[in-house]
């Protein structure tokens, strides 16, 4: 909230210094509409960023990074706002552009690639999202290095996306591996780290395999709240799968009680109207019917 406040009130004295076409003035717009999204309204920053490409288009050239960035970044809150294959298809296009600009090796250009896979598999197409990644993964240890933090990145998507795409046992095998290494390189206390934690809590549920999951989803979260603090939104999602899987493992009274407390602090912390504050409710709302279903 405190960057969209500070962006809104640098932006009119930008356009009365500079004006309105300014490289640095149609940053900030870009600034402010990315960080008007991250608040989580989607339709705004993408109500936002439709007219800047056109702006910066106009103004610094179809092919001038920041308007390749600005239309990367449009692609990605239109995927947000439930369009994956619309995002998909924006960024397949994009990904030939920013190539011939920037060099396919440029971290921009790898970091589409990364999102191109994302809105793929989310799109309907995890399999090739996999194939994808691991492409990716060869190119950022080999440009980057195999340590490189965008790299474990990339292992930690290819691991997920391997799980979606229905090996849960292979996602598990992943991060096992995976995890110690973000400890190592990233240290326990990273975000990154910590995520990849509770995905292979999940994973390993998923596959069938519970014993200890609940303990250690647990130990996880007071970790999360010792490294982040307990209303991260990070710490805050890794509730909700611990509370998703205690409906998956059968009880669903214990889940309904977790979502009721978890939705109360993402309306205090993310908004009532934040996306991840509505896939709470969403959350709860599902248990709650399976518990007046007969869960247990």
């Amino acid at each position: 909230m405190g960057a969209v406040k500070e962006l809104r009130s640098l932006l009119p004295d930008q356009m009365l210094t500079w004006g309105e076409y300014h490289r640095e003035t149609l940053f900030t717009r870009h600034e402010l509409a990315c960080w008007t999204g991250r608040t989580g309204d989607i339709a705004d920053a993408i109500d936002s960023l439709q007219p800047l490409a056109v702006d910066q288009q106009h103004a610094l050239g179809p092919t001038d990074p920041d308007t390749l960035f600005t239309k990367h970044d449009l692609a990605c809150w239109q995927g947000q706002a439930g369009q994956p294959v619309l995002a998909a298809k924006s960024l397949a296009t994009l990904r030939i552009s920013l190539a011939d600009v920037l060099g396919a090796d440029h971290p921009r250009t790898l970091t589409l690639r990364g999102d191109l896979a994302r809105w793929r598999a989310k799109a309907g197409n995890p399999a090739g999202a996999v194939r994808d990644l691991r492409r990716l993964l060869c190119d950022r240890e080999r440009i980057l290095g195999q340590n490189h933090p965008s790299t474990l990145t990339t292992q930690c998507d290819l691991a997920s996306w391997i799980g979606e795409a229905g090996d849960p046992a292979g996602a598990v095998r992943e991060f096992s591996s995976l995890v110690p290494d973000l400890e190592e390189v990233l240290g326990p206390g990273n975000v990154v780290t910590l995520t990849a934690r509770d995905n292979q809590i999940t994973w390993r549920a998923r596959s069938g395999d519970n014993l200890g999951t609940d303990r250690e989803s647990s130990r996880l979260l007071l970790d999360m709240a010792d490294f982040l603090g307990a209303t991260h939104p990070t710490t805050l999602t890794a509730r909700h799968n611990h509370a998703d899987r205690q409906g998956a493992s059968g009880d669903a009274a214990g889940a309904t009680v977790s979502f009721r407390n978890l939705l109360i602090d993402f309306e205090r912390n993310l908004g009532a109207g934040h996306p991840s504050t509505e896939l709470c409710r969403r959350g709860l709302t599902y248990w709650e019917s399976r518990l007046r279903g007969g869960g247990r």
